[in-house]
């Protein structure tokens, strides 16, 4: 019966040698096999009449669902002391196992066959060195992780050896049983599918993991976009978008950075800052329909000669440029503040037209000595002047000139003659 026994324990660590992988797996997965090597220490009954003993202990085992494992076992071990004893026992375990965490406690009960071989001539009488009997256990345990594939555990076992005529003693004995090891998968084993978005796709091929609950996805876990636009079908609010076409973050087209909003691309506009409303040309510039270079919005002559000097409203200029919002405080040369934009408009005209020659000319009425009437519109043609060129008209064009009230456009003799006398223009000298 040893021989036998010892047959089998030989199969089974031969068995384990042919399927263990280096795959690295859980250690308990449902479904997988493991191999459990243990060292054993066996507190015997007194009535072996021996010191405790010391042996091992291997198991082969498979678990069936998440906490139930059936493991099948070979035992050896040996007492020394008063009695030279040996045992082997091949047994079947039901281990249940208990929570969801990686620390596992566990019950177990199950049956053996243990052989023995024991000197009993100490004891007096003639007795078979070799005899046989079942056994029966229950015990608790613990298994905790060691790395990625393995689990160290350890139990505590009550063994009853009932009796067997042809022991030498036959009755019941009772032993405690401790057990200290690993318990090692076998092979891959059953690979754990995760999906933590539940798209139906594996984490470990979800090149999107966190899609939101409910939506349609593709084989790679990335929802769906119909037209191709790399934006979602549940984000996308024109989702039959072109192949090729740039669209914004809701899928639609984008259109072409227009700053000015006056319908030209930024790239195509050649005058980008357009005033709101106005009417462009396909350049994006304002419309000059008689290209006189001020534009129609603001050319108060919109039909001048081509070819004709004009000043910045588009009108041609003649013989003078007339400065009627120009003006002065009383007796002095100093300009009014309401003269500024009329001067200022002047001074454009003359950038525009970079050729032309000017004479600032100073005019006054009749009141007043001459002499002191030609001294003040000299000052206030030269302040004209200054102005002019402070605003980036080139000085080298224009001189300043006072005519006093020698060149009156208008009857002295009245209020609004005088008034219309009090002038200064710009003559045109080239």
């Amino acid at each position: 019966m040893k021989t036998r026994i010892l047959n089998v324990a030989v199969v089974a660590v031969f068995a384990v040698a042919m399927i263990a992988t280096s795959q690295p797996s859980v250690a308990g997965d449902s479904g997988q096999w493991y191999f459990s090597p243990m060292l054993q220490y066996l507190e015997d009954d007194a009535g072996r009449f021996t010191d405790p003993g010391y042996g091992l202990h291997l198991g082969l085992g498979h678990k069936m669902g998440r906490n139930w494992a059936l493991e099948g076992t070979f035992t050896g071990n040996e007492f020394n002391g008063g009695v030279d004893y040996r045992q082997y026992g091949i047994g079947l375990d039901l281990i249940k196992m208990f929570g969801d965490g990686s620390v596992k406690p566990y019950v177990l009960a199950g049956i053996g066959y243990l052989d023995s071989d024991v000197s009993v001539g100490d004891l007096g009488g003639p007795a078979p060195d070799d005899y046989t009997n079942e056994e029966a256990h229950i015990g608790l345990g613990l298994a905790f992780p060691v790395g990625k594939r393995n689990y160290m555990r350890s139990d505590l076992r009550y063994r009853r050896d009932f009796a067997s005529s042809s022991a030498p003693i036959n009755v019941d004995l009772d032993d405690w049983v401790f057990n200290i090891g690993m318990a090692m998968p076998l092979g891959k084993g059953k690979e754990k599918v995760v999906d933590t978005d539940g798209d139906g796709v594996a984490d470990n091929a979800d090149k999107c993991p966190s899609t939101p609950a409910g939506m349609a996805v593709n084989s790679m876990g990335c929802e769906r976009d119909s037209d191709g636009d790399g934006v979602a079908d549940s984000k996308d609010r024109c989702p039959g978008t072109a192949a090729g076409t740039k669209v914004d973050s809701k899928g639609c087209k984008v259109k072409a950075a227009d700053s000015d909003r006056d319908g030209v691309s930024d790239k195509m506009d050649r005058c980008p800052s357009t005033p709101a409303g106005a009417t462009v040309d396909n350049v994006g510039c304002e419309l000059d329909s008689d290209n006189d270079g001020v534009v129609d919005r603001r050319d108060r002559c919109p039909n001048s000669d081509r070819g004709a000097r004009v000043d910045i409203y588009g009108c041609e200029i003649k013989a003078k440029i007339s400065l009627p919002g120009v003006n002065f405080e009383t007796n002095s040369a100093k300009l009014t503040a309401s003269s500024t934009s009329e001067l200022n408009a002047a001074a454009e005209t003359l950038k525009k037209n970079s050729d032309l020659k000017v004479e600032a000319a100073g005019h006054t009425d009749s009141a007043g000595a001459a002499d002191y009437n030609r001294s003040l519109s000299q000052k206030r043609a030269e302040a004209v002047r200054d102005h002019l060129i402070s605003k980036g008209a080139n000085g080298d064009n224009i001189s300043a000139r006072g005519y006093g009230e020698d060149e009156p456009v208008a009857d002295n003799s009245t209020k609004e003659g005088r008034s219309r006398n009090r002038r200064v223009e710009l003559k045109i000298l080239n």
